[in-house]
């Protein structure tokens, strides 16, 4: 065979070669993905409610306004360690002095003193908890910081996020159906949940309770517990 008709059939044998890869290279199609997101919310009734008590006290020594807040705690303590609550912790004290301005000039007149406790209680409990505070020497209650039950909270959590991850399967798996395609695996999940409790309105001053004979009502709401799952899918 002569050295043309041997490059001629290189040559063929070459292009038998390529013509037989197309198809194997035609059917090699990069993986799709398609992301779908799902969400959820659950509400949870708010049980728990959380006050700080102070007492505040002014005299013209320290040791005067730290004697006077050390007697009224003493006797706020023992009656609300008599009611029914979930925990009493003391916040802070503090002792400053007091300054006013005459004639444009900065004096001290005298010492003021504030004590403050914390005290957690069930939510049907803390109405009582207040009143009995006011009738044992508390001058001041911020208005109660109302939440759910912690483990309550967890398993609504929990739900939401089972609920918004079935979601979001369900969008995506409609989508490919309505293409006639069907998912192969998931390749990624990303989650995010949190909860949203409302603002308090419940507000207090020591005249409210002057006369009272039932104690201040205390009404709960209820806490949005929210979840949202992304999904990557490859079909």
């Amino acid at each position: 065979m002569t050295t043309k008709k041997r490059l001629t059939s290189f040559s063929k044998i070459i292009l038998i070669s390529y013509m037989l890869s197309l198809p194997v290279m035609a059917n090699a199609i990069t993986p799709g993905k398609i992301t779908a997101s799902g969400k959820a919310e659950i509400l949870i009734p708010q049980t728990i409610a959380t006050i700080q008590i102070s007492i505040t006290e002014n005299a013209k020594t320290a040791q005067a306004v730290s004697q006077q807040i050390n007697l009224k705690a003493n006797t706020l303590l023992t009656a609300l360690k008599a009611t029914n609550n979930l925990g009493i912790e003391t916040s802070s004290i503090a002792i400053n002095p007091n300054w006013v301005f005459s004639n444009n000039q900065q004096k001290q007149d005298g010492f003021s003193g504030v004590y403050t406790i914390q005290v957690k209680a069930k939510i049907a409990d803390v109405g009582r908890i207040i009143d009995t505070a006011f009738s044992s020497g508390a001058t001041t209650i911020n208005p109660p910081q109302l939440s759910a039950d912690k483990t309550e909270r967890s398993n609504a959590e929990q739900e939401a996020i089972k609920i918004a991850a079935t979601n979001a399967k369900a969008h995506a798996d409609a989508a490919l159906a309505a293409l006639g395609i069907k998912a192969k695996s998931i390749k990624e999940i990303n989650v995010i949940n949190n909860f949203n409790p409302p603002s308090p309105i419940y507000r207090m001053s020591l005249k409210d309770t002057n006369n009272s004979q039932t104690a201040t009502p205390i009404e709960a709401g209820k806490e949005t517990v929210s979840a949202e799952v992304n999904l990557s899918i490859e079909y």
